[in-house]
């Protein structure tokens, strides 16, 4: 749904669908993930927020949750050493993976640590895809100045 364009019926659906799936299969983390994603998309932030601590809540290992949750607690509620706890969680599980390293970056330019973000642009990741976040950086701080790392989670 972020890659492409949507129609608010479509999201309606999908949303709609989720929260089916939620009330079938209330422990099944992944679900609270996915749901917490299309409120995002949507701008329901809170909401997407309260999902992603449920899948938590259910797995605290969810690297999906603590990313997507770290990112929301960066940029929606200015709470960088929070955000920093969470990221730092999911990278302790799986290493130096690209789109997590770049959760870490925006956290860091939250807080107005450009020199750090920077740094994360020199770190070798084992993610040969490209980012989410770098995209939405300036141009002056972004990884695209310096190795090919925007797109998408």
């Amino acid at each position: 749904m972020r890659a492409g364009s949507t129609t608010e019926a479509q999201r309606q659906k999908v949303e709609k669908l989720l929260g089916a799936a939620v009330e079938r299969h209330p422990k099944e983390a992944n679900l609270h993930v996915q749901r917490g994603d299309v409120l995002d998309l949507v701008g329901n932030y809170q909401e997407a927020e309260k999902e992603y601590r449920l899948a938590l809540e259910l797995d605290k290992d969810n690297v999906l949750a603590l990313n997507n949750l770290a990112w929301l607690t960066a940029l929606r509620s200015n709470k960088g050493e929070a955000a920093l706890e969470l990221i730092n969680r999911a990278l302790e599980k799986t290493g130096p993976v690209a789109e997590l390293l770049d959760t870490r970056g925006v956290i860091y330019l939250t807080m107005g640590k450009g020199e750090e973000a920077l740094a994360i642009c020199r770190t070798p990741s084992r993610s040969p895809r490209r980012r989410r976040a770098a995209s939405t950086w300036p141009r002056s701080t972004s990884c695209s100045a310096g190795a090919a790392r925007p797109g998408t989670l």
